[in-house]
C-alpha cells in the first residue's frame, strides 16, 4: 500500500511540477508577446501568471526574474528592482540573464553604476557581449532620486 501511494504522489508532483513549467512558460511567452505589441493588458495577464507560480514555489530565482522582468517591462521599475533582488539572492547559477535584467532595471532607476556592475557580471556569466558592450556606452542616466 505505502509502495502505491509512493508512487502516485510522485506522479502528482511530476504533474504539478509540469503545470507549473507550463504556466511560467506561458507568463513568459505573454510577456513577449505583448512587449512586441506594447499591449499592456497582456503584460498584465503574464504578470498574474507569474505571480501565482511564485506563490507556488517561493524562492525560486527563475520564476522570480520573469516576474522582475515582466513589472519592469510595465515599467514599474520600483517593484521590479524588488523583486529581482529577489531573484539575485535566491540564484544559486549565476543566471546571466537574471544578472543582465536586473542590470537593466538597475539603470531605468538610474543607478548607472550598479547597473555597470551586474551587465559586468552578467558578461562573466557568459551573456552577449556585444549587448553588454552596448550598454556599457550608453550614457548614465539621473538617479530617480536626484531628480
Amino acid at each position: 500500500m505505502t509502495e502505491r501511494l509512493l508512487i502516485a504522489y510522485t506522479a502528482l508532483a511530476a504533474l504539478a511540477t509540469a503545470a507549473l513549467l507550463a504556466a511560467l512558460c506561458i507568463a513568459e511567452l505573454r510577456a513577449r508577446r505583448a512587449a512586441l505589441k506594447k499591449r499592456e493588458d497582456e503584460l498584465e495577464k503574464a504578470l498574474d501568471m507569474s505571480r501565482r507560480a511564485n506563490g507556488l514555489t517561493p524562492g525560486n530565482a527563475t520564476f522570480l526574474d520573469t516576474e522582475g522582468w515582466i513589472l519592469y517591462l510595465l515599467g514599474r521599475y520600483d517593484e521590479a528592482r524588488t523583486v529581482m533582488q529577489q531573484a539575485v539572492s535566491f540564484d544559486m547559477t549565476g543566471s546571466p540573464v537574471l544578472l543582465f535584467h536586473y542590470a537593466e532595471i538597475l539603470y531605468a532607476l538610474g543607478d548607472a553604476f550598479m547597473a555597470e556592475v551586474y551587465w559586468k557580471r552578467a558578461l562573466e556569466k557568459g551573456y552577449d557581449a556585444r549587448q553588454i558592450e552596448l550598454r556599457l556606452k550608453q550614457p548614465a542616466k539621473s538617479s530617480k532620486t536626484a531628480e
